[in-house]
């Protein structure tokens, strides 16, 4: 069978973590998935991706964290599997070193970011052979967060979060982030939550206005049920909201909790005290929202 055109044989990427400043459920779909109404915003926290393309077949993933499966249970093995279907055979040894930075089952999308930085890349390294219309489609069948990072930029997100608008002018806030040491499963949470039917639904624009007027616009519908699986996250909350922070909420379906300062001293100050007082039982880290995509770097 005659080999695909390589363009590049080797990319290097730092695939960033997301959250979410607001996350409302819409209704709940025939299919068991849920609509969903939600800012999504790319952090920095990243975990490394590294791609080497070689004479040879098969997928080979090795991992710094030995938690993490490299089997087809990957969400990187399960997008090239899916580009590949959507394509033709790759017919090519695929060998990816992923060093994990993000944490697993924290709310903050690094299994997807993996998955949709994979997707640009190996695409990229066959001369852009599906365009972005339809590289999105793939996104999208890999997993509800994958087409997200496709665009890596603050966006509005809708249905299960692969309708985007991306947001420009977006401030670039200063983050807190602390994880308690507890993991939960997004299908669990989701299938847990009751939806209510009164509610408000927040626009961009009471961001864009006046971007430290958040009060009542960092709202997660999934942390009620969070909360009831891990206690943390409300203590996590109240901390942060008495060292200062303009306001704190969880991302996704948590547990992580991502408090919101207006310098990256305060922020640094508080990640350190934080460190002092959960030790190393908790992860902590400082970050800030990227508004700029993160750019792969290819040989």
């Amino acid at each position: 069978m005659e080999k695909r055109a390589l363009k590049f044989k080797t990319f290097k990427v730092k695939a960033p973590a997301k959250i979410n400043l607001w996350l409302q459920v819409v209704n709940r779909r025939s299919d068991g998935y849920h609509d969903l109404w939600s800012l999504m915003l790319p952090v920095s926290v990243f975990d490394e991706l590294e791609l080497q393309i070689s004479e040879g077949y098969g997928i080979e993933i090795t991992c710094n964290d030995p938690a993490i499966p490299t089997d087809s249970s990957n969400l990187i093995w399960k997008a090239i599997k899916t580009y590949e279907k959507a394509t033709e055979p790759i017919n090519y040894k695929l060998s990816i070193q992923l060093k994990k930075n993000i944490p697993v089952g924290a709310g903050l999308g690094g299994g997807s970011s993996n998955a949709g930085y994979m997707l640009m890349g190996l695409n990229q390294c066959f001369q852009n052979s599906v365009p972005s219309d339809k590289l999105f489609e793939i996104a999208k069948m890999v997993g509800a967060d994958v087409p997200f990072f496709l665009y890596s930029q603050p966006s509005l997100a809708e249905g299960i979060g692969d309708i985007l608008k991306p947001v420009d002018n977006f401030p670039s806030y200063f983050l807190v982030l602390i994880k308690p040491p507890v993991t939960l499963s997004t299908k669990e949470i989701y299938q847990s939550l009751e939806l209510t039917k009164k509610r408000r639904f927040i626009s961009i624009n009471e961001v864009l206005k006046d971007c430290w007027s958040l009060d009542g616009v960092v709202v997660n519908d999934l942390e009620a049920v969070a909360v009831k699986k891990c206690n943390q996250i409300a203590d996590i909350k109240d901390w942060l909201n008495g060292m200062g922070a303009v306001v704190a909420g969880m991302s996704g379906s948590g547990p992580t909790v991502f408090g919101i300062f207006k310098s990256i001293a305060e922020a640094e100050e508080v990640a350190k005290k934080a460190r002092n007082r959960w030790e190393n039982s908790y992860w902590i880290r400082v970050a800030r929202v990227l508004t700029e995509r993160v750019k792969i770097t290819f040989f």
